[in-house]
């Protein structure tokens, strides 16, 4: 098991105080381990929500185009993909929160 980073500890605990159930570290499509496959940071399971943290590592060409491809396929399965960009997220995280919930994204 990895450590939570930060930004994911700032969610787990907006979302605990808010009494939002949450499931983190989520393998889709068979996980990190298959082509295609991804494990995403925060899962809302009562609002079909997921939530990824963005950071850094996630402009670089091969990974934008990884996470492009995760993304249309939760989509078509009917997911509501919100990433969070971690600046945006250490700003304010009560605002970027409520957008999120709200299935809505502020920028990078």
């Amino acid at each position: 098991m990895t450590t939570p980073s930060t930004p994911e500890l700032l969610i787990a605990d907006w979302l605990t105080w808010h009494q939002i159930l949450f499931v983190t570290q989520q393998n889709m499509y068979g996980g990190v381990t298959e082509s295609g496959g991804a494990k995403v940071d925060f899962l809302l399971p009562f609002s079909n929500i997921i939530l990824r943290i963005q950071s850094y590592w996630h402009t670089l060409p091969e990974a934008r185009a990884r996470d492009e491809m995760q993304k249309a396929a939760m989509l078509n399965d009917g997911y509501i993909v919100v990433d969070i960009w971690e600046t945006k997220l250490t700003a304010n995280p009560d605002q970027v929160m409520r957008s999120a919930l709200q299935g809505q994204e502020l920028g990078e």
